[in-house]
């Protein structure tokens, strides 16, 4: 479907100006100049059916006619989900660092851990393979069983040898602009082109730049 116009949406009327909506707002404009982007509050939102709706908000009302409904409303029950992850053998407990699942329509692919340090988020946080391989399965299965849209995941976990998860976050919430100058295609892009059907083929943390004598 072709849509006229795209909605960002956010919580409230003062996080329309925040870091996350207006750097998002800008990458759908460089990359689809043509369609018109703009960032609306649930107060002043309104659906239709030829909008595209990217939700930066769990709390998303029921009329809404998007395809993440039920994926969203998995995410929100938190406890629940976390009583579900913890009957597939995982640990549950509080966590300050999440591992990016950029899910295409080829499939889902992975990127490099997000950490939280001194109210900054900095990516790439490095992990051990085991810890790695644990994580990818658990977010594996986790987007089967909130039958996960095309999109960006965050999964927040805590640990960093034997990780404990926290919650499941179905949209590129605000520690994915770590990623900005950092991965290529960044956590924005990826996003976008995952809403418009763009092929993702891998992803690569950019070399920090030598410095010269």
């Amino acid at each position: 479907m072709i849509y006229s116009s795209v909605q960002i949406v956010v919580e409230s009327e003062r996080d329309r100006s925040a870091a996350l909506p207006v750097k998002l707002q800008d990458t759908i404009q460089r990359i689809s100049p043509k369609i018109d982007t703009t960032i609306q509050s649930l107060k002043t939102l309104k659906a239709s059916e030829e909008v595209l709706f990217c939700p930066l908000t769990l709390n998303i009302p029921d009329h809404l006619p998007f395809l993440g409904q039920k994926t969203y409303e998995c995410c929100r029950s938190i406890e629940s989900l976390q009583q579900r992850v913890s009957t597939w053998g995982y640990a549950i407990g509080e966590g300050n660092n999440w591992l990016p699942i950029i899910l295409s329509p080829k499939g889902p692919l992975y990127a490099e851990a997000i950490q939280n340090g001194n109210q900054t988020y900095h990516q790439p946080l490095h992990l051990g393979d085991r810890t790695r391989q644990t994580l990818y399965q658990l977010g594996y299965q986790l987007l089967r069983h909130i039958q996960a849209i095309p999109g960006v995941y965050l999964l927040q976990f805590g640990g960093t040898s034997d990780p404990c998860f926290d919650r499941l976050i179905p949209f590129p919430d605000t520690p994915v602009l770590a990623s900005l100058g950092v991965q290529e295609p960044d956590l924005l892009t990826s996003y976008w082109y995952c809403q418009i059907g763009t092929p993702l083929i891998d992803l690569q943390i950019k070399p920090l730049p030598s410095n010269s004598a």
